[in-house]
């Protein structure tokens, strides 16, 4: 400690036994406190003198996350040196080997190993048939020599089903989304079942106390006028519509335009015959609708505050305990200021464009049914619904249209009520229901490339929250990014929607480290932000097996996905490579059982890339003809990416695990040289037919789960 800075910098710059890279980092501090206890002048000389010898690579993923918060290091330098230690960690071997080769001629050695105390391993670790992994240490000579007469070396650490071991695990089975009982409340049955039914109540002197009576306006002119003078025809004419109808609310809002309002409430104590609604008269025929122009005589009455003319007038009997018992609109208006029995008189004020929607409504509200089937008219009986707060109706017309053949058009419509009701929870199951229809039709969204671009922001948060089938996460990035920049030419908005919006929707922890290096520079995305997306997802790469997916438990109930997995169409593999006695890899291919079947009868199914030498390779799992026998079976192949006039000749070898044992056992060997783009392999891996390899007692399955083995190693010519 006591060392000057050139004799610390001769120590640095050599092989130190230590226990590992966080010593050196910890003892680099220490020193740098104690002999520069004014923060700037250590900042200084950590950045510019002592910082290179501190071999990050290699430093743990815990102490690389207390280096971000180390107020001795300057934040953009600890940012880069995080990330670059990040990246190099996500490296495959060769290409670790390759960088460690560069720089070993160089005063900084960031990028190779020293010798440290704790020997690295390499760990493979499953989850499925059982928990278990394989680690492999390789000690040099040396090493084994200096352990006589009663030495020990002690490799890093790894793990096997975490820390915690005898925890439970529990599933719990899902709701079906459109169970009734997961929807509806108690209030009324769905079937419309006489439990509840006062269908025979409506509109009859006899089982009423109040009369209600609705004031019908003209609408406000609209450029496409309906033809009957009722419900629309199509969701388009209905949305142009309600689109209008909301422009000119927000316009009538801002005017305050003599205190006009849509709805107008009257609770009066006497008959009032100057309206036209007379007791006696309504009770003559109590199952008729008494209509009269009351135009004239608006301004006179006490309750007239809208400028619009009175079309028409229609008095209905209802019964306020059944009412109310549905609204709390109408109990809250049944419950102020009317305590005479004999004369109660309530009046609502409407356009002509709801007047449909509201009879249906209040016939619903003693009935529990409804008359209207088609998605327009339904809709209105949904918006009325949400005005007078019948949250029962919504969420039977959410209901009836969850079972309506939908389509693009009324998906995205059904995904904007949420920004149109005030009783949100009630359309829930619609919204749900229109997520999961566009998630299905775009599941693949570069065969509908040119249809999902003009989709706006609501349909795409929709899709990229589903489990898309794409080549890889990378594919999903590009999209968002191509998106974005049609939809917000200007960058500050696309920043700003990227960031707010559907950033939370790129799953980075399974982008590929050559695109999260883009995404540093980007100039899309604010820089505060790629820098934390991507210390995030290369933190997350960096993680144990077992960690990983606990992280993703922990997020699968949030809306925020990210650390959780899609079906890539190029499955994942897990690599072990070792560079001597000889190059070779280990990699290790699982299928699921319906990934299998959906292969049938000619389909296939890539792994993500991996690398053997500095080439790349993928298996392929084939649905192919035996040629010899003439039917159906299962297929494996390895092939090479092109690239060039490369040639290697490779010896291989593929296996699956197998019951009973679950053990893996060998099922082909071979040996091929490979010049660029070609794919070797055997056709009828399990030497049967697709049918009895597929069937129920399969012995490759086990619980669902085809796990395969392919070792490759170079053959020296």
């Amino acid at each position: 400690m006591s060392l000057p800075l050139s004799g610390i910098e001769a120590i640095l710059s050599s092989d130190l036994q230590v226990a590992s890279e966080d010593t050196v980092y910890d003892f680099v501090l220490k020193w740098a406190w104690a002999q520069y206890p004014k923060l700037e002048e250590r900042r200084e000389i950590l950045a510019s003198r002592l910082g290179r010898y501190i071999r990050f690579p290699y430093m743990t993923c815990r102490k690389l996350k207390k280096v971000l918060t180390c107020n001795d290091l300057d934040h953009e330098l600890t940012c880069k040196v995080v990330l670059e230690a990040l990246f190099f960690k996500a490296e495959t071997p060769h290409r670790q080997r390759n960088l460690a080769a560069e720089e070993s001629a160089t005063m900084s050695r960031c990028f190779i190993e020293r010798s440290y105390k704790y020997r690295p391993v390499k760990v493979v670790e499953f989850e499925l048939p059982r928990q278990q992994c394989v680690v492999y240490l390789d000690l040099k000579r040396e090493e084994c020599s200096n352990l006589f007469p009663s030495g020990r070396v002690y490799s890093q650490a790894f793990h096997l089903g975490g820390q915690e071991r005898g925890r439970e695990i529990m599933i719990v089975p899902s709701l079906d989304l459109f169970e009734p009982r997961t929807m509806m409340d108690s209030d009324y049955s769905p079937n419309g079942g006489r439990d509840g039914d006062f269908g025979f109540a409506f509109n009859d002197s006899n089982f009423s106390d109040r009369v209600l009576r609705i004031e019908i306006l003209a609408d406000p002119p609209e450029p496409e006028a309906r033809s009957d003078g009722g419900g629309y025809h199509s969701l388009a004419d209905w949305t142009k519509h309600r689109n209008r109808r909301k422009e000119e609310i927000k316009k009538d809002s801002v005017a305050d335009a003599a205190g006009c309002t849509e709805v107008q409430i009257l609770n009066s104590n006497h008959a009032d015959t100057d309206d036209g609604v007379g007791y006696e008269n309504v009770d003559e025929e109590p199952a008729a609708m008494s209509e009269g122009d009351e135009a004239a005589n608006s301004n006179e009455s006490n309750w007239s505050m809208d400028c619009s003319a009175v079309l028409r007038v229609k008095t209905l009997h209802i019964s306020s305990p059944i009412l109310a018992a549905k609204s709390p609109f109408f109990f809250k208006l049944f419950s102020q200021g009317m305590r005479d029995s004999e004369h109660r008189l309530v009046a609502l004020r409407i356009n002509a464009s709801e007047e449909a929607a509201l009879m249906e409504l209040l016939n619903f509200m003693y009935s529990n049914t409804l008359s209207t089937t088609t998605a327009p008219a339904l809709l209105d009986v949904l918006l009325a619904a949400d005005k007078f707060e019948v949250a029962s109706c919504m969420r039977y017309c959410s209901q009836l249209l969850c079972n309506l053949p939908m389509t693009p058009e009324s998906a995205l419509l059904y995904l904007d009520l949420p920004s149109t009701v005030l009783m949100i929870d009630a359309v829930q199951p619609l919204t749900d229901a229109a997520k999961q229809f566009l998630a299905a039709r775009y599941k693949d969204i570069t065969k509908f490339q040119d249809e999902v671009m003009s989709l706006p922001l609501s349909g795409i948060e929709a899709i990229l929250s589903s489990d898309l089938q794409v080549a890889s996460e990378d594919t999903v990035y590009d999209f968002v990014l191509k998106w974005a920049r049609a939809q917000y030419p200007k960058l500050e908005e696309r920043r700003e929607i990227l960031a707010s919006r559907l950033g939370r929707y790129i799953r980075f922890p399974y982008m590929t480290c050559r695109k999260l290096k883009k995404v540093l520079t980007c100039n899309d995305l604010d820089h505060e932000l790629t820098c934390k997306v991507v210390l995030e997802a290369l933190f997350f790469k960096a993680e144990t097996p077992h960690r990983q997916r606990n992280l993703a438990a922990e997020e699968s109930a949030t809306m925020s996905r990210r650390f959780i997995e899609r079906s890539y169409k190029y499955r994942p593999v897990k690599v072990v490579e070792f560079e001597l006695p000889r190059q070779q890899c280990v990699v290790y291919l699982d299928l699921k059982r319906e990934e299998c079947s959906n292969l049938f009868p000619s389909g296939r199914v890539y792994s993500q890339a991996f690398h053997l030498g500095g080439q790349g390779f993928f298996l392929s799992a084939h649905c192919n003809m035996d040629q010899q026998s003439s039917f159906r079976c299962f297929g494996l192949f390895l092939g090479m990416q092109e690239k060039g006039s490369v040639t290697f000749a490779v010896d291989y070898e593929f296996a699956a695990r197998s019951k009973p044992t679950e053990e893996y056992v060998s099922k082909y060997k071979g040996n091929y040289t490979f010049t660029g783009g070609k794919a070797v392999g055997y056709r009828n891996l399990f030497a049967m037919p697709w049918t009895s390899f597929m069937a129920e007692d399969s012995l490759y399955f086990i619980n669902g789960i085809l796990h395969l083995r392919a070792e490759l190693t170079i053959r020296h010519l």
